[in-house]
């Protein structure tokens, strides 16, 4: 809670600042990105805690935004959808366990400072869903048991990047964003399992603006 309400605030404030100040007209754009994407897990049982389990692969997303400029910067609001080639794998003689990142969406508000007159500096704050699946596989004495479950994980992400424009319709950034998930619980062989996912990912996108 205590997460969506800063959010809240942050998205706030910067609709607030945009409305303070006069701005030019504005224009839509789309694109989309290129990048790699690391995503760490912290798992939690009744009987142990561990962390440092990673995963990280290629990703892309595809972007859709409006952007206007305002008194030395400019605002931005964004929606993105995308997936990702991250997978955690353990396997043992008897056992496999692998989390798959899957799709991924959200909202965001960017708020950038001029470097020059087609050089930006932004900051980022949103909101994203991302689609995550468990998959485990144990093999004891003549029985095996599998397990799958999908879960959308929910939380707050935050980055800053670099956008220039190099023609008047066409536009190029480099991004690095950090998005720390909600806790969930899966049920796993009579147990439960809580998984906090957090992720970093580094981009370079395109934008064409219309």
């Amino acid at each position: 809670m205590k997460k969506h309400n800063l959010l809240s605030m942050g998205l706030g404030a910067a609709i607030l600042m945009s409305a303070a100040a006069p701005a030019s007209a504005g224009e839509f754009y789309l694109g989309g990105e290129m990048g790699w994407t690391d995503v760490n897990f912290e798992t939690t049982t009744t009987s142990f805690e561990e962390s440092g389990l990673g995963a990280s692969g290629f990703s892309g997303s595809a972007l859709a935004g409006y952007q206007v400029a305002i008194p030395s910067g400019i605002l931005g609001f964004e929606v993105n959808v995308g997936d990702s080639s991250a997978e955690y794998e353990a396997t043992s003689d008897t056992y496999q366990e692998t989390i798959t990142r899957d799709v991924s969406y959200g909202i965001s508000a960017m708020l950038g400072t001029n470097l020059s007159d087609n050089t930006h500096l932004y900051g980022r704050l949103g909101y994203q869903a991302t689609s995550m699946e468990l998959t485990a596989r144990q093999a004891g004495t003549g029985v095996v048991e599998e397990f799958s479950k999908d879960k959308t994980y929910t939380g707050a992400r935050v980055g800053a990047g670099i956008q220039t424009a190099v023609t008047d319709d066409l536009s190029v950034r480099l991004e690095w964003t950090r998005t720390i998930y909600s806790e969930e619980t899966l049920a796993y062989n009579g147990s439960e399992v809580d998984v906090q996912p957090g992720e970093s990912r580094a981009a370079i996108g395109i934008l064409g603006r219309f």
